[in-house]
């Protein structure tokens, strides 16, 4: 239900201007490149001049974060309790160096892990949070999914003002 006090909100708005090594383009134009079959629209794969093996770019950063993060977000989601008992083996550890260390043991991959775990934080969220703990970032993605349990899409909204004020509110009506 929106209301002047809680307008719908958006993360991701498709006019947002990507800005990478000299090239810009709106996400829905990232899109649409990846849709038509161009899997490196902003050449951070090796074959176009970038830093990122091209086996990870013709990936994806999606499927590549999907099968890291999966299995220890299905776990949370099947059974809370058995998946953070889980999670907190690797609460010492970034997201950055969770995914450096799952590249080394999974995917035997010689080349440089800091281009690829680079590349991933770039497409996937802002600059400095692979920093932060790999729980911190399992519990984001818990909490911010794109589908509920349900497979219906997340609604988000707006409190106009800020909480502050709705607060506010609601005690001159009361």
């Amino acid at each position: 239900m929106v209301t002047p006090f809680l307008p719908s909100y958006h993360f991701v708005d498709i006019v947002c201007r990507s800005h990478l090594a000299g090239l810009r383009m709106t996400r829905s134009e990232y899109s649409a490149a990846l849709n038509s079959g161009i899997t490196d629209p902003l050449h951070f794969a090796e074959k176009n001049g970038g830093g990122v093996p091209d086996d990870f770019v013709d990936k994806g950063a999606d499927v590549i974060l999907n099968e890291a993060f999966g299995p220890t977000l299905k776990k949370l989601s099947t059974d809370f309790n058995a998946g953070f008992m889980e999670l907190m083996q690797n609460d010492g550890l970034s997201t950055r160096a969770y995914l450096t260390n799952l590249f080394k043991r999974n995917l035997g991959h010689s080349h440089d892990k800091v281009n690829v775990v680079n590349w991933l934080e770039t497409l996937n969220t802002a600059s400095g949070l692979y920093d932060e703990a790999f729980s911190e970032s399992i519990m984001d993605a818990l909490d911010f999914q794109d589908t509920n349990s349900n497979g219906s899409e997340v609604e988000w909204y707006c409190l106009t003002g800020g909480t502050g004020d709705r607060c506010n509110l609601e005690l001159l009506v009361n």
